[in-house]
Order: structure tokens, then sequence, then C-alpha cells
């Protein structure tokens, strides 16, 4: 069995909390320490991006120039966002300007090897200030608390 690791966002600190949870014998997984209010817990996916960081749900990761996936991008950079739906990990793709969006396409049949990609953000931080209306349909995936 792969260790399931957990990160929860803590909007009032504005920062992640790592290391949270274990999964016990029985495949329960326990929380130790996790604020049970309306921060996000999201669970590592078991990929590392291209500078080895470990890939969560609710990252923002940043396509090479190279993988224009059907039109996403179209010459301008391209993104995805992943999140965990019915039991796999989908990739919601889109474009800086909020363009030729795709969700629902499964993370590990989008053509390219994510491990590939550079997260540059998360959809609870927004560092970068990309206009994240393209992800606005994935709101109840991603509560934010403020």
């Amino acid at each position: 069995m792969r260790p399931y690791r957990f990160r929860q966002w803590m909007s009032r600190y504005k920062r992640f909390e790592y290391n949270l949870g274990t999964v016990m014998p029985a495949g329960f997984i326990g929380f130790s320490s996790v604020s049970w209010d309306i921060n996000p817990i999201n669970m590592a996916i078991d990929e590392q991006d291209k500078n080895k960081r470990e890939i969560h749900e609710g990252d923002i990761l940043k396509l090479p120039e190279s993988a224009w996936l059907d039109g996403v991008g179209d010459k301008k950079d391209a993104y995805i966002v992943i999140y965990y739906f019915h039991g796999e990990y989908m990739c919601h793709l889109f474009a800086e300007d909020g363009s030729s969006q795709q969700t629902n396409v499964e993370c590990f049949d989008i053509g390219h090897d994510i491990r590939e990609d550079e997260i540059i953000d998360s959809v609870y931080e927004n560092k970068t200030n990309l206009d994240l209306k393209a992800v606005e349909g994935l709101k109840y995936l991603f509560p934010i608390s403020s």
C-alpha cells in the first residue's frame, strides 16, 4: 500500500500545513492535527513535478511550451489544476486568459507526462494572480474560506 500524504490550507494563516494524516492498517485515515472548519484537506497524488515537488490536489501546474494539449494554450501559457473526482485524479486544463478550458480529463491520460510540468501555485494561494475564472466551476471541490 502506498503512503498517503495530506496537506491542509490554513486560511487564517494563509499557508499550508503538511503531514497531517496517516493511513491505519484497516485502511482508515487518522488525522492528528486537522482543523475541522472550512479549511480543505488535499491529498498528494503520488507524483512529483519537474522540480521534484510533490503534487497535491489544488495545485496549479504550468505546462511546458511544447505541451499544447488539444489547443489549450494555443501559443499562450497553459495550466492544469489537479483535483480528485469519482475515484480518479483529474486535470482541468486552461489557458492564462481563461480560454480553451477542458475539465474531467484523467491526469494520467492527457497526452503528456505531468512530471514535466512545474507547480507554480495553488488555487488557495494564487500568488501568481492567475485569472481563476476558468476553474470557477470547480468551487465545490476547493472550498476557500477567507
